[in-house]
């Protein structure tokens, strides 16, 4: 019969080293000769933690990692001959001199992490609906991470012959790199919610499915602006042909204002209803609302949907791009979904100067692909709008 468990028991930890030594062999075409850079680090990492659950529900897991950073050859300012000053040169930078010799650094973090799972289950019980199942991941993260550029063995910190104060990180030319300057803290809060139904099914076995999952976080530490993008993803299995269908959506919680000049928006630190700032069918790009980022560009609620593996974009012949975005895509189905959110996308306007820029190219073999597919599924629109052996060019307007 074993020991009961004890808390001791709930450690655990891990120990890892690396050991590097490069070599450079350059080749200087102006005198001809070979110089050689060579760099070495030797460094360990030491992490334990402890894992125990409180209150039958409530997972905690506290823990602090340390790395012990060595190395023999660096670079250190060169003093003059009082040992008060760094010498500098002429465009006010310092001059180093290389030193054969060892030196080391120790760095550490430490953090802590709680967590639970709650669940909700509704009886439904409508036709074969029987059940929806709500399931929450709630976990609360701090970390630390200190400032040690205040340590003059890490870091250089003096007056130069130019009068100034200059810096150095000693391990700043190393393989070790720079050494953390900046106090680094982290406190916040990640939701992820999964939605699952149980239906039956015509030969009355149950069967369970999963059809949302919705992610977002609270920073508290954040200046403002302290909730996160909604992220929710859906995934349509089981669709004509054996194929699945991928849906992924950004909302923001927060107010916003558009810029002057219309080039974007500014976001208010005021809570308001979620809005749609992103939305994506499939593998192809992401739409974008017009309080979305500035910086993606593509079919906004112009509207588009996907194919299995990836989606086409045009406009309709003739549009001049003032039209609705038409997609083709959803080998299998019968009908192409026009035009998402019945209204017209200010990404698909014509810009002022009237021309479009080409952001890649189709795959001809897939363009047959999807065109047999809407034949054989009796679709009557199945024919592509452009010569097959080109295929379609992912068109947006020119910023």
């Amino acid at each position: 019969m074993s020991d009961p468990a004890k808390w001791y028991h709930n450690f655990s930890y891990s120990l890892n080293s690396t050991l590097s030594n490069r070599m450079t062999h350059t080749l200087d075409r102006a005198d001809s000769l070979f110089s050689d850079e060579v760099k070495n680090k030797f460094q360990t990492n030491v992490g334990i933690r402890y894992n125990d659950k409180l209150f039958g529900f409530l997972t905690v897991s506290p823990y602090l990692n340390y790395s012990e950073d060595w190395t023999t050859l660096y670079q250190k300012p060169v003093m003059n001959a009082a040992g008060d000053s760094a010498l500098v040169d002429s465009s006010g930078n310092l001059i180093l001199d290389e030193v054969s010799g060892f030196k080391r650094r120790g760095r550490f973090d430490l953090g802590t992490r709680a967590s639970t799972t709650l669940y909700g289950v509704f009886n439904i019980n409508i036709w074969r609906l029987k059940a929806l199942r709500h399931t929450v991941n709630m976990s609360l993260n701090y970390i630390y991470r200190p400032d040690q550029s205040n340590n003059p063995d890490y870091v250089f910190s003096g007056i130069g012959t130019d009068g100034k104060t200059h810096t150095y990180d000693y391990f700043e030319s190393t393989l070790l790199g720079r050494t953390p300057a900046s106090e680094n803290q982290t406190f916040d809060m990640n939701f992820n919610h999964h939605f699952e139904v149980k239906t039956t099914q015509s030969n009355g076995d149950e069967k369970k499915t999963h059809i949302l999952n919705l992610q977002h976080s609270i920073d508290f530490l954040a200046d403002s602006l302290h909730s996160s993008l909604i992220k929710a993803s859906s995934t349509i299995r089981d669709l004509p042909g054996g194929m699945s269908l991928k849906m992924d959506a950004r909302f923001d919680p927060y107010a916003y204002t558009v810029k002057e000049d219309g080039s974007g928006v500014n976001r208010i630190n005021k809570l308001t209803l979620p809005r749609i700032t992103s939305f994506k069918v499939g593998d192809g790009p992401a739409a974008e609302t017009p309080g979305g980022s500035p910086q993606r560009k593509g079919c906004g609620p112009g509207g588009f949907i996907g194919g299995q593996r990836r989606s086409f974009f045009r406009r309709f012949p003739g549009s001049r791009g003032r039209g609705r975005c038409r997609v083709l895509g959803l080998a299998g189905h019968r009908r192409t979904l026009v035009h998402l959110f019945g209204q017209q996308s200010p990404r698909c306007q014509e810009p002022a100067s009237g021309k479009y820029q080409p952001e890649g190219k189709s795959d001809p073999q897939m363009v047959r692909k999807l065109s047999d597919k809407f034949r054989r599924a009796g679709t009557e629109d199945h024919r592509p709008a452009y010569p097959v052996d080109k295929g379609p060019a992912l068109l947006d307007p020119v910023a």
